[in-house]
């Protein structure tokens, strides 16, 4: 009695590569897949990092400026503000350093401190501007500091490099409370 080879129990080699075939296609597509959202979720795990970075750096010079009695000067790397302590007026300054990313903050007897990283802008303007006057009482260009009560900031946040940049930015208005304007 012949056999026919096909009644021989396993499976050919031809039909051992089709099922290897497709469970590689099949693993290939799960495997992208998951890159696909792996990276996603770590881009929003660092753009949410960022957000509340932003979120506590705001906050923090909210308190700093509104409890200020004024600010003496502001340029594009530098604020320069008036704080009361101990009875005592005091400078205080927030300092933004474009190579570091950071913003820094400093006062009377205080050294130096980080505020923030990542920083990529700062700017700090008048929310309604008074201007100084000059001797004939024409106006000039420059924001008499030292009389505006209300500031905006602009904050920009950034991490990463090229494409993979992700960045924050966030504007706040802030209301400084104890400006004398006499």
């Amino acid at each position: 009695m012949k056999m026919s080879r096909y009644k021989e129990g396993g499976f050919t080699t031809v039909e051992m590569m089709v099922a290897l075939l497709i469970a590689g296609i099949i693993m290939a597509a799960i495997g992208t897949f998951l890159v696909f959202h792996v990276n996603g979720f770590n881009e929003s795990r660092n753009i949410i990092a960022l957000q509340r970075e932003g979120q506590l750096t705001m906050n923090q010079l909210s308190e700093m400026l509104s409890e200020s009695t004024g600010i003496e000067s502001a340029s594009a790397s530098e604020v320069r503000f008036k704080v009361i302590s101990d009875g005592e007026s005091r400078p205080d300054t927030i300092r933004f350093d474009s190579t570091d990313k950071a913003i820094y903050g400093s006062g009377s007897g205080v050294s130096e401190y980080l505020i923030s990283e990542h920083v990529k802008s700062f700017y700090l303007e008048a929310a309604s501007p008074i201007y100084k006057v000059d001797s004939s009482g024409t106006p000039t260009s420059e924001v008499d500091w030292e009389k505006i009560n209300l500031v905006k900031i602009s904050l920009g946040l950034s991490k990463g490099e090229g494409d993979d940049e992700q960045v924050v930015n966030l504007e706040r208005e802030i209301k400084l409370r104890n400006v004398s304007l006499d």
